[in-house]
């Protein structure tokens, strides 16, 4: 009696393996087929992950979208913090998309581990501006934040002659792409000897204490009779401010950045020049090498994609601003903590 209640129950437990293999399988050929579903219509779902609103790579990748078929949903959060980063990347890989964008990302052991982390459950990363290497992405796509730092001291050089004490204004040195352009801009100013760095102004993309840590530079420094902007978002609320209260000092200034406030500085003469990457293009690549990596392409041999890096003056600002005055703004971000 109890060998044959023993010989029922190892039949009832086989059964069940059985059918939860049956489940298993029957789930793993659905999700197979849906790859497989993606791949033929293009019908791919990727996640943009970036700080503030990033107009024009926006409008790339909805061109791109447009093209391969693809949706790419657009994250952004409004404070430049390691625990913003982390937190929304972890909210983008548990979407389960086919593959994330990562834009402006930070220089830490906790960005870099997260990364890692995302590409291990197989979703392919894009690294957009901030290249962190190899083990955080799958292909880096953006300028070379070196010689945009070198560009940035030629421009400073004709602009003052040759010979200025410069406020260098940064937001925040864990980013790769602000310690690359310094250290170009460094490099470019070794051959002026006259052209010195007064402060490195690190604000963190923080209104406030941007405008508190010019300002106090501009009274301190009373020789101080130039300033370079190195990212590419405080030449919108310095300008007004400079502009206001500084005029009289003659600053010659160079800015990073093509958005519209930019641009009118730099067409009505206020800003010497700006350093400029074509983001549409930059937001298009990215949607493109996702496509490429979903259909099962090798892009290890192309993993650093360095795009056009523009020097913009007066004469081709008015151009420009033409040309952007109705793109990207329509555009669904949705926001850090869930909110649309």
């Amino acid at each position: 009696m109890i060998k044959e209640n023993k010989s029922r129950m190892i039949t009832v437990v086989l059964r069940v393996v059985s059918a939860l293999c049956l489940i298993l399988i029957a789930c793993a050929a659905g999700r197979m087929l849906t790859m497989d579903r993606r791949v033929q219509t293009g019908d791919a779902a990727y996640v943009l992950v970036a700080p503030y609103q990033w107009h024009g790579t926006g409008q790339g990748i909805a061109a791109a979208d447009r093209e391969f078929q693809s949706d790419t949903k657009l994250v952004t959060f409004a404070e430049l913090t390691e625990e913003a980063f982390v937190s929304e990347l972890k909210h983008a890989a548990a979407t389960e998309p086919d593959g994330i964008l990562a834009g402006g990302t930070l220089d830490t052991e906790a960005v870099k581990e997260t990364l890692k982390e995302i590409r291990e459950t197989g979703i392919p990363i894009v690294l957009l501006e901030n290249d962190l290497g190899e083990a955080c992405r799958d292909v880096y796509i953006g300028i070379d934040n070196t010689a945009a730092g070198r560009l940035a001291g030629e421009e400073l050089a004709e602009a003052t002659g040759g010979s200025a004490r410069i406020g260098v204004v940064v937001s925040d040195l864990d980013t790769p792409n602000q310690k690359e352009r310094l250290q170009g801009l460094k490099e470019a100013l070794a051959a002026w000897p006259e052209l010195e760095i007064a402060q490195v102004l690190e604000c963190h993309l923080d209104e406030v204490e941007l405008v508190q840590k010019v300002s106090a530079f501009l009274e301190e420094e009373e020789t101080a009779d130039a300033i370079c902007i190195l990212e590419g978002w405080g030449g919108n609320v310095l300008g007004p401010i400079l502009e206001s209260q500084y005029a009289e000092r003659e600053l010659d200034i160079v800015v990073f950045g093509s958005t519209l406030t930019t641009l009118d500085y730099v067409s009505r003469g206020f800003y010497f020049s700006t350093i400029a990457q074509d983001q549409v293009a930059t937001g298009y690549r990215a949607v493109e090498v996702l496509d490429k990596l979903q259909r099962g392409e090798d892009c290890s041999d192309s993993d650093i994609i360095y795009t056009d890096l523009q020097c913009v003056r007066a004469a081709e600002a008015q151009e420009r601003m033409t040309e952007q005055a109705d793109g990207g703004f329509d555009l669904d971000w949705h926001y850090f903590g869930g909110q649309s």
